[in-house]
Parts: C-alpha cells; sequence; structure tokens
C-alpha cells in the first residue's frame, strides 16, 4: 500500500511526540502486518476501510491506558476483537429504549457492526458500518456508557486528522506524571 494522508499525518504526529512527549512515542506499538489485519477484518466480518488499513500498518494500537488522549486507549487490532466480541455478548434490544442518538446512528444499545478502536471504562470510538438512513458507512461514532450514541466524524480520516490537528494547534500537552497527553 502506498503512503497517503494517513500516513502523512502519522508523519506529523510522531515528530510532535518525539519533540513534545517522547514516552506517548515509545507507548505506540509498531505497525500489523497485512496477514494481522485480513484476520481481524475476517474475525469482525468486516473490511476496514483503506484509511484504517494504512492506519494500523503503522501503529497497531497503543501500550498502557490511552497516552495519546484520544478518548480512550487505542486499540491493538487484538483487542478491537475481544472488545466487539464482549460488546456483542451483552446485545438486548430491549436495552435500544435507554439509547440517545445525535446524527445519522442507530437507535441500538450496541451493534455487531460497530466496530471499538479506542475506548476507556466503556466508552467507544467506534467504526459504524451499518450506519442509519443519512449516515456514512465507516463514520466514527462516540458511543457513551450511559447510552448516549452520536456521530463524530463522516470518515476514519476526518476523525484522525482532526485530532492530529488539535495535537499540532497545542490542544494536548503532555503530563510527566501521568505519561500521556491531557487537554489544556
Amino acid at each position: 500500500m502506498s503512503e497517503g494522508k494517513i500516513t502523512e499525518l502519522w508523519i506529523q504526529l510522531e515528530a510532535w511526540l518525539k519533540e513534545n512527549a517522547p514516552p506517548v512515542l515509545g507507548a505506540l506499538y509498531p505497525g500489523a502486518t497485512m496477514r494481522e489485519i485480513k484476520e481481524a477484518e475476517e474475525e469482525l466480518c468486516v473490511s476496514f476501510p483503506p484509511e484504517m488499513v494504512e492506519f494500523y500498518l503503522r501503529h497497531n494500537g497503543e501500550v498502557g491506558e490511552g497516552a495519546l488522549c484520544m478518548g480512550g486507549k487505542l486499540y491493538p487490532l487484538k483487542t478491537i476483537v475481544e472488545q466487539r466480541d464482549m460488546l456483542a455478548g451483552h446485545v438486548n434490544p430491549e436495552n435500544d429504549d435507554l439509547v440517545d442518538t445525535v446524527g445519522p446512528v442507530r437507535k441500538n444499545w450496541y451493534n455487531v457492526m460497530w466496530v471499538p478502536f479506542v475506548g476507556a471504562d466503556g466508552d467507544d470510538l467506534c467504526l459504524d458500518f451499518a450506519p442509519s438512513s443519512g449516515g456514512n458507512k465507516g463514520q466514527i461514532i462516540y458511543m457513551a456508557r450511559e447510552g448516549s450514541r452520536e456521530v463524530v466524524a463522516t470518515d476514519f480520516t476526518a476523525w484522525f486528522e482532526a485530532y492530529v490537528q488539535k495535537v499540532l494547534s497545542g490542544a494536548f500537552s503532555y503530563d510527566s506524571d501521568e505519561e500521556c497527553l491531557l487537554s489544556v
């Protein structure tokens, strides 16, 4: 796969981390192999968008509990599969009435076509492979444990680009006590 927008964004982010938060850069796993990506896709019964493949070829998640401050830990592929399987085991249509939605996202407590890739304490960012009418397949949704479901980006590239731009613009600083980025 040739380098594209996602790789350019990773290069910018890595340069910033090297200068401002070396331990956070060190917390990133090396990239996944195409074989690992294909295995995850098979287990999840989805095909990742090319941008997500490019993303995971560069870094297969992070060590620890979320040093990048993306809203939780950036899951390695193995954890994505485990997290989706755990959530799928708790699907109960009776809970759908407890959900509030913002944007074109299905009113489900959880949908097996939502692939969590960042998460903490029951709150996840998911790649949505089953959007409601007017949504985009591959949009990014925020799934809060309290029951709100909200579209936060139209696609994976838009989500990652917005995150990197926030970091580069000074919206985060490195906290040496916590060894992570924190919003300022």
